[in-house]
């Protein structure tokens, strides 16, 4: 996995960046410092809930069902981990699959009930996050961005964190969990996690995102296949507020994958400000698998939760 840095400039034209080249971007207006003032989007809000709780505790709340599709190399155990519910929960709730013989394909339901028996998991590894962002919505709700760096010589896995609200007094107010939007993170490398706290929202108050779990995964996963982005085609609307992304997804320079083509592959677009404050992300999946050898193609938009965008980080994620 690989990220591909694009500076915009906050005009509407496009910008061609080749594989190995680079060019300039033109200043961008400064974002406004003033006080945060509310930005359509057309993303649609979260809508799961949790109780304000100074213990952090995942708690996955929706009227529908959370499901997940089992991929290769995913475990019980794994699965349990990465949505923060215990295994007898995950077993009580799919009654009917076979854990001992789990199938690649098969769709799990995931409990959206409090973890009955709580279950111990690694220590997550120390990150920082770098920023935390907020920005109100139209309707009075509050979007929350934390961004989190590896600073390790690891790639990290499972990367889920808790990000709160927080008065005066540093009483948590609102609390969200947050899942990063691949599964894993390279070394150097940079995410962004969101949340969204619906209305009424008080005033005054801080953000604070603590991290949960991160787990070190072994050099050259073979769950995981290394991917680069190339020929990135970028356009920003008139109002700055949308950004419009294409180009192609192929396997790192030096790396050749033949025989096993890639299955399942996710982009995540973090976009910034001039400032360097997070206005919104996306996560974008194909709907056909890579090629064995070639190359495949992406086209999607990402929407900024408050300044016009300035800049994007895209990273790249593929399974066999």
């Amino acid at each position: 996995m690989t990220r591909t840095k694009i500076i915009i400039p906050l005009i509407s034209f496009i910008i061609w960046i080749g594989a190995g080249c680079s060019s300039g971007a033109a200043p961008s207006p400064t974002a406004p410092l003033d006080s945060l003032r509310p930005y359509f989007t057309p993303i649609p809000e979260l809508t799961f809930d949790q109780t304000p709780s100074v213990t952090p505790r995942l708690v996955f709340a929706s009227p529908t069902p959370l499901t997940y599709t089992v991929v290769q190399g995913d475990t019980l155990y794994g699965i349990a981990l990465k949505f923060g519910v215990s295994q007898n929960d995950l077993e009580a709730a799919n009654p009917e699959v076979s854990f001992t013989t789990l199938m690649i394909g098969t769709v799990l339901t995931i409990p959206t009930t409090p973890i009955s028996t709580p279950m111990a998991g690694p220590t997550p590894v120390l990150l920082p996050f770098t920023r935390q962002d907020c920005w109100p919505s139209i309707n009075g709700g509050l979007w929350c961005f934390a961004k989190l760096a590896n600073t390790t010589a690891d790639t990290l896995e499972n990367l889920i964190a808790q990000i709160s609200l927080l008065d005066e007094s540093g009483n948590i107010i609102k609390t969200k969990p947050s899942m990063a939007m691949l599964d894993i993170l390279p070394p150097g490398e940079s995410t962004a996690l969101a949340a969204f706290f619906p209305a009424p929202i008080p005033s005054g108050l801080t953000p604070q995102a603590q991290l949960l779990s991160a787990v070190r995964i072994l050099p050259l996963d073979s769950r995981y296949l290394p991917m680069a982005v190339e020929n990135i085609l970028v356009n920003v609307d008139w109002s700055g507020q949308t950004a419009h992304l294409s180009g192609q997804v192929k396997p790192q320079n030096g790396t050749s994958i033949s025989e096993i083509p890639a299955g399942r592959l996710w982009l995540a677009a973090t976009a910034y400000d001039e400032t360097g404050r997070v206005v919104g992300v996306r996560r974008w999946e194909s709907d056909s698998p890579l090629p064995a050898g070639g190359t495949l193609p992406f086209d999607f938009q990402i929407s900024s939760m408050g300044p016009i965008i300035d800049r994007v980080d895209l990273l790249v994620e593929a399974r066999p």
